[in-house]
């Protein structure tokens, strides 16, 4: 009897010992599960440096260029402008391929400079920096905005629009985005958070209106106004476009703006026949429109720009690119 007992008691043992190891097993797996968990979070969202703000992670950069963000305190008293003339014969002929094998969304020239600037900023990021604060900052998202009017019409509204140039996105996909949000704003379906500030802003005294703009600007500097802001400004955008080629008129300069964060303007003109000549002096006469960038010379160099303006160029000679996501790399030797 003894000896059944025993046994029992052992088996018990064996039992509560096995219970015990699953348990600690089960909690251990569901630690590393969950250490995992948290892992995969933290690389999606890393964790906000001091200094950093919600639109952009401050960056460390060479003492000329950290020199030049106490120097020159106003975006407008470092702008360099470059006016360069591209060949958009090839982007033509690839807009009118796109369209007869779907003509129920039809892509448009414009669509095109928009993916290829965007692609030209995904190849060369330091074009996504901005300063703000006397501070240097990679922006965390590659914005495109545009001003869109109403109507063709000298008092018609001008409203705005903002571009999320995601890194999956293909050509396609900006199409699809400017087509659905430009009709939406002209049809008055939509309007961004801003523009219903501004509506409240222009009925309060001007002493009122001072004050909300002392506030803002203050708000930009430390690098805490509310995201509802920064998401629909058009001056909070990695390149503002203006697509003057619509109205028949040429690309000129445009000047940045001292409020916000953006550090690129690009202007487009109407595109029209010019002559052209290659390397061996042979001229023939071609599809090319005018592009007008003014950039904040404080996020780069001259030599940086120049060569960005040749990954532009490249792109708008090779305009199927375009059809590949946004932040998949070219390569490239320029």
């Amino acid at each position: 009897m003894q000896k059944v007992s025993d046994q029992a008691t052992k088996a018990a043992e064996a039992v509560k010992n096995s219970a015990t190891k699953h348990g600690a097993a089960v909690r251990s797996g569901a630690a590393s599960a969950a250490g995992k968990i948290r892992s995969t979070y933290r690389d999606l969202h890393p964790k906000k440096k001091h200094g950093d703000r919600y639109d952009g992670k401050r960056v460390d950069v060479d003492a000329i260029h950290y020199a030049m963000a106490h120097l020159y305190n106003n975006r407008t008293d470092a702008e360099v402008f470059i006016k360069e003339t591209f060949d958009v014969s090839k982007v033509l002929a690839y807009v009118e391929k796109k369209n007869q094998e779907d003509p129920s969304f039809p892509t448009k020239p414009w669509h095109v400079f928009v993916q290829a600037v965007a692609k030209t900023v995904y190849e060369r990021p330091m074009l996504n920096r901005f300063l703000c604060g006397r501070r240097v900052y990679d922006r965390n998202k590659v914005i495109m905005s545009f001003m869109v009017k109403q109507e063709f019409e000298d008092g018609a509204e001008e409203l705005m629009l903002m571009a999320d140039a995601r890194p999956e996105m293909v050509l396609d996909d900006m199409s699809h985005l400017i087509l659905g949000d430009t009709k939406k704003l002209r049809k008055g379906e939509e309007s961004s958070t801003t523009e219903k500030i501004l509506d409240v802003y222009k009925k309060m005294p001007r002493s009122g209106q001072r004050a909300i703009i002392e506030t803002v600007k203050w708000l930009d500097y430390h690098g805490v106004l509310p995201p509802s802001i920064l998401e629909t400004q058009v001056h909070h955008a990695t390149v503002l476009m203006s697509n003057l080629g619509s109205i028949k008129c040429d690309a000129p300069y445009h000047h940045l703006n001292n409020f916000g964060t953006n550090s690129i303007v690009c202007t487009v003109g109407e595109i029209h026949k010019e002559p052209v000549y290659d390397e061996n002096g042979e001229g023939h006469v071609t599809d090319v429109v005018d592009f007008g960038l003014t950039l904040d010379e404080r996020i780069a160099d001259g030599f940086y720009f120049a060569k960005s303006v040749k990954v532009l160029k490249y792109i708008l000679d090779n305009p199927e690119v375009l059809d590949r996501p946004l932040g998949e790399k070219l390569d490239l030797e320029i």
